[in-house]
């Protein structure tokens, strides 16, 4: 009778735990149910809200089922919060609610979207598991996948220019940071699996942000690898061998960079494609900021006319005269303009310090298999991007909480094992 009591709640832990796996998935291959709920229903404002909340389906069935485990009081607080921060920034900054209310890039649209990345959060937090997390994250990449093929083929970068107009771009700077971090969890898993078919996907999303993407994932693709063989190859020989292999590789692009460069171009407009990324190399203008000092400039002006911040979104006001957006492209000025420059240094030391202890301690090792490919592409908002939409932001605090919990559960564990061997002994 006990074994059939035991065998009815452990098939029910496991659908329950599968249910969490498909909302996580369908989480961060959102783009992609919404693209197709669309196309089967149309694109009115509430389709658009219904294809939204499909990921929360599975959510809401296990949060019914077993709430204990599954409802995450800290994201409660943390989603609590950040509606708070706004609230009152706004009580004392009115002239805000045109930059908070507006359509794009607006509280709604940047920040409360299902789809959004502070949901990233909850669906870290929902799993729990490093080896799960980066398992949900290769099926996502894989579903992902039909999307940005699609998103090459068809070749129409809608893009909002510096002056809130909507235009058609050779590119979007959205669409390689979004192939990002699926790309390095199939690097990272293809490296550590030795699994053919994960490098075979890393390539093809790397190329795909060649033709689709702007320059800045590349350079993070390139930190990734740097970090990934300073971390996972202890080998010093290995090491040693790899060094003499990239001086090799480099002297060869050196010697033969145009031609090289000139092939795959000729190569990508056969099958009428193009990358920026590498006419940029062509043209010489791959150094070229985009406006970006003059952003940089005027948000530190900011930060010394009032370094005591500014609250929630602090910078559009001032940075939108800039550019539309009106973020500073730097989370490292955008947490000082935000927070001040007390409080914003604060959290920012402790986050990256915290971000540092799990890629380089030992007894974080499995956490630091998760967190590296979602760490390098969260470096993009060093030189771009906000954090307040991004995924890979949330995704980290949320793992750092998990990895923190964690260990803490283990060392309980550790010192109740050591307090019973004394009973015992």
């Amino acid at each position: 009778m006990f074994r059939g009591v035991r065998t009815i709640s452990f098939d029910r832990r496991i659908k329950t735990d599968q249910l969490a796996d498909l909302s996580f998935i369908l989480f961060f291959a959102d783009a992609l149910v919404r693209r197709m709920f669309a196309g089967f229903f149309g694109s009115s404002a509430l389709i658009s809200m219904i294809g939204m909340l499909i990921p929360y389906v599975p959510l809401f069935i296990i949060f019914i089922r077993n709430p204990r485990k599954y409802i995450k009081l800290d994201f409660i607080l943390l989603y609590v919060g950040v509606i708070v921060f706004f609230a009152i920034t706004l009580l004392f900054h009115p002239e805000y609610e045109y930059h908070y209310l507006r359509s794009e890039y607006g509280i709604w649209d940047h920040v409360l979207k299902p789809y959004r990345g502070i949901y990233a959060y909850l669906f870290i937090r929902l799993i729990g598991e490093p080896d799960r997390i980066l398992k949900d994250m290769r099926i996502s990449g894989w579903i992902m996948m039909v999307y940005f093929v699609y998103r090459i083929l068809k070749g129409e970068w809608f893009v909002v220019g510096a002056r809130g107009i909507t235009s058609n771009a050779s590119y979007s700077v959205a669409f390689g940071y979004e192939v990002l971090p699926f790309a390095l969890t199939f690097l990272f898993s293809a490296l550590t699996e030795k699994n053919n078919t994960f490098f075979l996907a890393a390539v093809a999303d790397i190329i795909m942000i060649l033709v689709g993407g702007s320059r800045g994932p590349i350079l993070f693709i390139g930190l990734f690898v740097v970090l990934y063989v300073f971390l996972y190859m202890s080998n010093t020989k290995k090491k040693r061998m790899i060094i003499p292999l990239v001086i090799i590789g480099a002297g060869l692009m050196y010697a033969f960079y145009e031609p090289i460069l000139y092939f795959a171009m000729s190569l990508l407009e056969k099958y009428n494609l193009s990358s920026r990324f590498i006419r940029m190399l062509l043209a010489g203008t791959i150094n070229a900021d985009s406006g970006r000092t003059s952003i940089w400039k005027a948000a530190l002006e900011m930060i010394r006319s009032n370094p005591f911040g500014y609250g929630a979104m602090g910078s559009r006001h001032v940075i939108a005269n800039y550019v539309y957006a009106g973020y500073p492209h730097s989370i490292i000025l955008e947490f000082l303009i935000d927070y001040g420059v007390f409080i914003g240094g604060f959290l920012l030391f402790a986050m990256f310090g915290y971000a540092f202890s799990i890629l380089f301690s030992k007894d974080k090792k499995e956490w630091r298999d998760v967190f590296l490919p979602f760490f390098c592409s969260g470096c993009g908002m060093f030189i771009s991007l906000t954090y307040w939409s991004r995924p890979e932001f949330w995704a980290c605090l949320a793992l750092g909480v998990c990895c923190s919990r964690d260990i803490k559960k283990k060392r309980k564990l550790t010192d109740l094992a050591k307090k019973q061997q004394c009973e015992a002994g």
